[in-house]
């Protein structure tokens, strides 16, 4: 058998030889070399082999089979397989999966099992038996393990890989995982175990948005509250950057987490509402605060200084019609309003001037940092005044003219870069003089003239935004008002 095995190229012929044959030895023989073989890079062959392990062979083969690099492949396969003893096994190969790095956390490994019973409705009663032994007994492994996976990440063996993360938020969340097993249902997965098949909320689970807000319940027995589904993702992410926020993988990789959390990942209803329940959470929780934090740890790396700068935007942006717009005026309860106040709070000005100043020739940051200047001065509301004031006189008029000079060709640093001129120098209802003239002199006439009259401007919005900071820049001032039009502005413009 070796020798055919060696005489084959790639050996899948052999491989599926031994499947037809159902040769039990010979496939338990072959799977320890598979490693080495160019075979394993053959997932039907792989699959195939290991499923007629699963149908034919005791449990020693499997954990056989998980010693080899088709181990996912192996726990996919065992996802429909409801036997208790396989099951042990697949637990005890996923926590050494895990320490391997491979890109699935320990919720994500429930989650394909339990779908894989669930898919069999005829299977419900082990479906129940599965989520009260199977998920406890998988994540308790799992903290088992916990210490070589924080040691593995402290050596950056994990590098930035997303599944760091979210393995160390399933570490956090253990205690919780653990406590809805009573209600049959486990966090993050929208199914219970109900008669008639339908989705039904329990005591310790979170119903779908009520009335526009998130609902939250309490347990009727004890009283206690109940971490709702937001706080579940957020806090785990929160918790790794403050453990590991010198680590400037971890905090990219947190950073970029958390921006995922605050704009939703997907195009659906499900995905929108979890989004809003995450940026009403990210003032209370401290999202802003870490943020901040670290943007300021890492200020010279502009992998995190990026990632950092595009969460604080998708958590302080305002949603005008979740806000419900008045007369102008943007609701005191905006979620992103209030993001915004523990931002000015919170130093986010300082921050992000080093930010800028730190990282000229960065197109992607300069563009960032714009769009949340934009983001800070905008509206109406009490204090966005100061907040325009407290931007000017930390320079950023400057600032935002030294990008543009230095990305002249990039649309959409120009773009965010007028519109923030223009929302600083605007007092509502009409420019602030000191501001304009500041304006001025960091020479952002020139600057946004010689944009508007580049033939790169063809873009709608790009130059809606230069005439708007233009106009706002000269208002009512018939010397800048001249020393535009010696720049080459068109009358059209003003």
């Amino acid at each position: 058998m070796q020798k055919a095995i060696k005489a084959l190229s790639k050996g899948e012929q052999a491989i599926k030889a031994l499947v037809r044959a159902g040769s039990i030895g010979g496939l338990q023989s072959t799977m320890q070399g598979l490693v080495s073989s160019s075979a394993a890079k053959t997932l039907d062959v792989v699959d195939d082999a290991t499923k007629t392990l699963v149908n034919v062979a005791p449990t020693e083969c499997l954990q056989n089979a998980m010693s080899g690099m088709f181990k996912s492949s192996a726990i996919q396969t065992l996802a429909n397989v409801t036997q208790m003893d396989y099951v042990q096994t697949a637990v005890q190969g996923i926590t050494q999966s895990a320490v391997q790095g491979i890109n699935q956390g320990a919720k994500g490994i429930a989650k394909k099992y339990l779908d894989g019973v669930v898919a069999t409705p005829s299977e419900a009663q082990q479906h129940q038996k599965l989520q009260e032994w199977q998920v406890e007994k998988l994540l308790h492994a799992a903290h088992d393990e916990s210490d070589k996976i924080r040691e593995s990440l402290g050596r950056r063996k994990l590098g930035r890989s997303v599944s760091a993360i979210k393995f160390l938020a399933a570490l956090e969340t253990v205690e919780t995982m653990t406590s809805v097993l009573d209600s049959h249902e486990v966090v993050g997965l929208s199914y219970s175990s109900s008669s008639g098949g339908e989705q039904s909320p329990s005591l310790r689970t979170f119903s779908p948005y009520s009335q526009g807000e998130y609902a939250s319940t309490e347990d009727d027995v004890g009283g206690e509250h109940v971490e709702s589904l937001e706080e579940s993702l957020i806090f785990p992410v929160l918790n790794a950057l403050s453990k590991w926020g010198h680590e400037s993988e971890v905090c990219s990789t947190g950073c970029d987490e958390l921006y995922n959390l605050l704009v939703g990942v997907g195009v659906d209803a499900q995905s929108e509402m979890l989004s809003r329940a995450c940026k009403r959470s990210a003032a209370s929780m401290g999202v802003v605060d870490v943020l901040i934090s670290v943007l300021e740890r890492h200020k010279e790396d502009c992998d995190v200084v990026l990632s950092a700068l595009r969460a604080l935007v998708a958590a302080c942006e305002r949603n005008i019609h979740e806000a419900g717009m008045q007369a102008g005026h943007v609701a005191r309860e905006e979620p992103g309003l209030q993001c915004t106040r523990v931002a000015m709070a919170g130093g986010i000005f300082p921050a992000l001037a080093a930010a800028m100043t730190n990282h000229v020739m960065d197109l992607a940051i300069q563009e960032q940092a714009a769009r949340l200047l934009v983001t800070l001065c905008s509206s109406d509301d009490v204090g966005s005044g100061r907040r325009r004031r407290s931007a000017a006189d930390c320079g950023f008029l400057e600032w935002l003219v030294d990008a543009m000079r230095a990305h002249p060709q990039a649309t959409g640093v120009m773009e965010y870069s007028c519109i923030a001129i223009g929302v600083i120098c605007n007092a509502y209802p009409m420019p602030s003089d000191t501001r304009k003239r500041a304006a001025a002199r960091a020479g952002a006439i020139e600057v946004i003239v010689s944009a508007l009259k580049s033939k790169d401007c063809q873009e709608k919005e790009m130059f809606r935004a230069g005439t708007a900071a233009l106009r706002f820049i000269t208002y009512r001032d018939a010397g800048l008002i001249r020393r535009a039009k010696k720049a080459g502005a068109l009358s059209s413009w003003f």
